[in-house]
């Protein structure tokens, strides 16, 4: 009787032992790849943009921030576009989208929908990211909608000021702005772009940047923000002609004003004289050591390297000069003023 009790309890014992650590795996169970894309495939909007002035359109992600139709995505899937047209995963389209916020370095860009009830998807953070680890993409690249990706975090990139996370899952024309998620669901990057003629070169803004533009409120109707935009770098590169000037919306007539009321720019003209000529080497022997670099990007695709120097010539806050990915060589020039307020320049 005795080692018929003891044989009973040592089952029992043995039966929970063996049961507790599967009920403890499956608590902790990371969500399957199925289970992810079911999950945010509700979250995920795809966005074109176009500037109807210049015949030109292009595709772009976006992932849902609050259910009263807040959206994140890339600040330069909206950058030089007078509109927009933002379709949820059930295919509604909205085209009236007003700009909130903006962070030109970092990429990263808020708009806004007359849309409620969306399905918000959750943040998580960055900062604990490693190496190795598992993430996925969902984006609509090429409009191909609602395109799962699967790869691992393949580094951590160090720019001026901050940090981008590169992966391995395939992404696309289209794919910017689209969320990077990591194994239980959660967004931990905003897709940026990809290395153009490379394999699985691709970047994420990491979304512990993203929260501090969610606080700024400045709604802008699309148009409206590209004016603001193009008077900034109309002014920044001195492109005072006549089609600039309309492009615009300025109404004031610069060429009619007194050279000493216009931008100093004879100095700098040495410097615009390198387009097509300079390296980043070069440049260096005379302004000296760049201060910072940023990526351009342009169609989703990093295409050049962007590197700030002082101004030799006291004229101008800070200079910026563009070069090309490929051929390496000066294709853009940029000045800020002494007075530049860097909320507006970000």
């Amino acid at each position: 009787m005795h080692t018929c009790r003891s044989l009973c309890l040592s089952v029992v014992v043995l039966a929970v032992w063996l049961f507790f650590p599967l009920v403890g795996a499956a608590q902790t169970a990371k969500p399957s790849p199925e289970e992810i894309y079911k999950t945010a495939a509700n979250s995920v909007v795809s966005i074109e943009t176009f500037n109807d002035a210049e015949g030109r359109s292009e595709l772009a992600s976006g992932f849902v921030l609050t259910a009263e139709g807040a959206i994140v995505t890339n600040y330069h899937a909206i950058s030089g576009m007078t509109r927009a047209v933002v379709r949820l995963p059930n295919l509604d389209a909205y085209d009236d989208v007003q700009v909130t916020a903006a962070d030109r370095v970092r990429d990263l860009a808020l708009i806004k929908i007359k849309a409620l009830n969306l399905v918000p998807l959750r943040l998580g953070r960055s900062a604990p990211i490693e190496v190795g680890d598992t993430v996925y993409v969902l984006s609509n690249p090429h409009n191909f909608r609602d395109t799962l990706s699967q790869g691992i975090v393949s580094g951590r990139r160090q720019c001026d000021g901050y940090r981008t996370l590169q992966f391995s899952a395939a992404i696309s024309k289209g794919s910017s702005g689209g969320p990077l998620l990591k194994a239980n669901g959660e967004v931990v990057g905003v897709v940026a772009g990809l290395k153009p003629g490379e394999q699985n070169l691709n970047f994420a803004i990491p979304i512990d940047y993203a929260p501090a533009i969610f606080n700024e409120n400045l709604p802008r109707a699309m148009d409206v923000f590209y004016q603001q935009e193009m008077k900034d770098v109309i002014f920044k590169l001195g492109r005072f002609d006549a089609a600039s000037r309309q492009l615009a919306g300025c109404d004031v007539d610069l060429a009619s004003l007194h050279a000493d009321e216009r931008p100093p720019l004879a100095d700098i003209e040495d410097v615009r004289g390198e387009i097509n000529a300079w390296t980043a080497e070069d440049a260096a022997l005379t302004l000296g050591r760049a201060t910072r670099h940023r990526f351009g990007v342009f169609d989703d695709e990093i295409t050049g390297d962007i590197y700030a120097y002082r101004d030799p010539t006291n004229q101008f806050r800070e200079i910026e000069l563009l070069f090309d990915k490929v051929s390496k060589l000066l294709i853009g020039v940029y000045l800020y003023p002494k007075d530049a307020n860097w909320l507006e320049y970000k």
